[in-house]
């Protein structure tokens, strides 16, 4: 879903997320004229090792680390420790879990299909679905100030204090 909607902090991985939706909805429509369907299958999240708290955490730390004295000034080391406090959070309560088959078994039925649907969105939670289904639909301004709440109470970036 990263890739219909941009959440804070995931903009490189949404980023290659709308890629790919774009790449699919434009091959679809090239290959439709040779009777050629190409179906997008968008999972929600789910517990990966590079999604685990084994992976995201050291790798954080290593970035920050190599990131040249300039960024870590610009940030500052008070926006760091609570962005590393916080990173946790979103695996734990947005994740749609570890059964990949909900992702596997949606691929299969798009090769398999005569008719495979254009869009599979993997079974996740179902207060995600629902969350995601409606934050798609609101206007811009909305779901920013919904889903940009936490970033006002963060801490601010040296630089601007």
């Amino acid at each position: 879903m990263a890739g219909r909607l941009t959440a804070e902090n995931l903009c490189q991985y949404s980023m290659s997320k709308h890629a790919a939706i774009a790449f699919s909805d434009g091959l679809r429509r090239e290959c439709r004229k040779w009777g050629v369907k190409v179906s997008t299958i968008e999972p929600i999240i789910y517990r990966t090792p590079m999604a685990g708290a084994d992976y995201i955490g050291p790798e954080i730390e290593r970035q920050w680390r190599e990131s040249p004295d300039s960024v870590r000034e610009l940030y500052g080391q008070q926006y760091y420790d609570h962005f590393m406090a916080r990173k946790d959070r979103f695996g734990s309560h947005w994740s749609s879990g570890t059964d990949i088959n909900e992702v596997l078994d949606p691929m299969v039925d798009a090769i398999r299909s005569s008719e495979p649907r254009i869009r599979y969105a993997p079974a996740g939670k179902w207060f995600i679905q629902l969350a995601l289904s409606v934050a798609q639909h609101l206007p811009l301004e909305l779901y920013d100030y919904l889903f940009a709440h936490r970033s006002r109470r963060e801490p601010k970036l040296a630089a601007l204090q």
